[in-house]
């Protein structure tokens, strides 16, 4: 699965506007989606992906492709806040809280009404997070958010880990690709438990491979005169916008009042 976030950061229609901005707007509603009610998470949620399809351009098909993977993380971890279980006189009292229950060796498996809506609350705020967080990487290229920290005071040391993760993860997927590939013309993943099989020796040949790009990637850097830190420069020049930053402003005060209501 290829993950486009590099090229749309660079393409994108927001790609004008200062990260900053974008890095402030972003943070501001994950504060707001951390502390608010599930009426609000949804609220963010539909906000920035208006914000990522229509303004930036970001396509929808490609948006809701790369919310497939942590929606099913999401949906995983639902189940045991929904179930419950009781037994005896505690059977009694759950019957008035239970959607639908089943008899288990004595004890009362049930699915509670106030787990459904405890389940609800917590997808839709994981669902506001995750758009946040895909808000900056689709519109704000990783150098400039990483001079944006620097700016704030963020340690160097952690400047450096989080560019040279994120290069990772696309070394990881490109080597994982490619071994995938391979393993298929080789007749592998034929069978459960051939598939498996094939999926332990592509984890432990990926390790391989990818300690040997670490490899070259330590060397290139001795090549150049690396000197314990990692600069990166950008020539991009940045227009603000008024109408963007009118309505970011005006959301986010719409939201904080939409709490307060929601909360008296």
């Amino acid at each position: 699965m290829k993950i486009p976030f590099d090229s749309y950061a660079y393409t994108n229609r927001l790609r004008q506007l200062p990260p900053g901005q974008k890095l402030l707007f972003a943070a501001s509603l994950l504060a707001i989606a951390l502390l608010a009610h599930w009426q609000v998470h949804l609220l963010i949620f539909a906000w920035l992906s208006l914000w990522i399809v229509k303004y930036a351009g970001i396509p929808w098909r490609t948006y809701l492709r790369l919310l497939l993977l942590p929606a099913a993380f999401m949906l995983m971890s639902l189940p045991p806040l929904c179930l419950e279980a009781a037994s005896g006189d505690g059977a009694a009292s759950a019957a008035a809280d239970a959607v639908a229950a089943v008899q288990v060796a004595g004890s009362c498996v049930y699915l509670s009404q106030s787990g459904l809506l405890r389940a609800f609350a917590v997808l839709a705020r994981a669902l506001a997070s995750v758009a946040c967080l895909y808000f900056l990487l689709f519109t704000v290229p990783l150098g400039e958010l990483l001079q944006v920290l620097r700016r704030l005071g963020m340690p160097v040391i952690l400047i450096e880990l989080l560019s040279i993760m994120y290069r990772f993860v696309f070394v990881l997927l490109e080597v994982a690709g490619q071994l995938w590939v391979a393993q298929q013309a080789r007749g592998g993943h034929n069978g459960f438990r051939s598939t498996l099989r094939d999926v332990a020796k592509l984890a432990v040949t990926l390790f391989g491979r990818t300690w040997h790009r670490y490899r070259q990637l330590v060397v290139g850097l001795a090549a150049r005169g690396f000197s314990g830190e990692i600069r990166v420069v950008s020539t991009a020049r940045f227009v603000r916008s008024k109408r963007y930053l009118s309505e970011a402003v005006l959301g986010c005060l719409a939201l904080i009042a939409l709490e307060w209501w929601t909360g008296r």
